[in-house]
């Protein structure tokens, strides 16, 4: 069953039914078939029109990737757009569209907003691209495109604040804030590198279209060429914000080496002093040590200034070391 059926008329009028019989479409006018659902379950549907058997077998293997072809008797083409079913912004679903004179019939699943999109367009501008099979598809491309300018549209405001230094960070905090910063930048460069896999034969084919030899009508052509100037802008700006992201990572790589290696430096001097500190106790350890066994005669055990003269000493002993490490160097 169809998701819905839509004449249009060429005086502009609209027409919607619920099903369609092959061979039942009015004459002058343009009936656009929407099946909704997996392309699997399209098969019989699809064999009954008697649409070449490649563009089935390319439906049912439910690629994504861009395509137009035109085969004997109708056209076809594949658009990937963006899948509103799932929680990852740049998933996408296949959207399939088979053109023949009078008739325009699309499959695509729940997803794929786009179709509701582009019927609205149809409802609200029935005269828009001329009557003719190719504003249908126009209309779907045209949707699709300003689903995805809507992604690389965000990508200016998350660089911007990707971008912007935090100079109040210091320290360990000032580290912690340069890897998550790089972080997210890397995270924006993924998507910008996954939209842009997308985009790219996407663009490929609405080039294809926009040729006088792709089989559009002269009044379709300005149409598709706009949205093949869509297309274009966002696939510069996706390689333009993967060039920033890719300097600017750089960039903060080395910031973040340098403070790395600052704090390690810090750490180290801690250390050592802490180390130099340890040793300098080390011989007030031993000289109490030694006075504190538990022997019989202990010198200076019973002198009247036996402390002073064992501390005296503890003393001594660390300061000769101190003067040893200053006359080596190393505090």
């Amino acid at each position: 069953m169809p998701d819905f059926v839509l004449h249009v008329r060429a005086d502009g009028t609209l027409q919607e039914a619920v099903s369609l019989v092959r061979g039942d479409e009015p004459a002058h006018a343009v009936t656009w078939v929407s099946l909704e659902g997996e392309p699997s379950g399209a098969r019989d549907v699809l064999e009954s029109w008697g649409f070449h058997s490649l563009a089935v077998e390319d439906v049912l293997r439910a690629h994504t990737r861009s395509k137009f072809e035109r085969y004997p008797g109708h056209g076809f083409a594949r658009v990937p757009a963006l899948d509103r079913s799932t929680d990852d912004p740049l998933d996408t679903v296949g959207i399939y569209v088979f053109l023949r004179p009078g008739t325009v019939v699309t499959i695509a699943p729940s997803g794929a907003h786009a179709i509701a999109a582009a019927r609205d367009a149809v409802r609200a501008h029935p005269l828009r691209g001329g009557h003719c099979t190719e504003r249908i598809l126009h209309a779907i491309l045209d949707e699709v495109a300003e689903e995805y300018e809507q992604v690389v549209s965000t990508f200016e405001p998350r660089l911007e604040r990707l971008l912007a230094p935090d100079p109040s960070a210091h320290g360990r905090a000032r580290s912690q804030g340069l890897a998550a910063r790089i972080r997210l930048l890397d995270d924006l460069r993924t998507d910008g590198l996954q939209l842009r896999r997308v985009l790219a034969p996407f663009r490929e084919m609405v080039a294809r279209v926009s040729e006088p030899a792709g089989g559009a009508s002269p009044e379709s052509l300005v149409f598709f060429r706009d949205v093949l100037d869509h297309v274009q802008y966002m696939v510069e700006e996706c390689d333009l914000v993967g060039q920033i992201v890719s300097g600017r990572i750089t960039t903060l790589e080395a910031e973040l080496r340098d403070e790395v290696t600052r704090a390690n430096d810090r750490l180290n001097q801690v250390m050592k002093y802490m180390a130099a500190m340890s040793t300098l106790l080390l011989p007030m350890t031993i000289v109490s040590g030694a006075f504190g066994m538990n022997f019989q005669d202990i010198p200076w055990a019973d002198h009247p200034h036996g402390f002073w003269m064992a501390t005296g000493t503890m003393l001594l002993a660390a300061m000769a070391l101190l003067g040893v490490f200053r006359v080596r160097r190393w505090i």
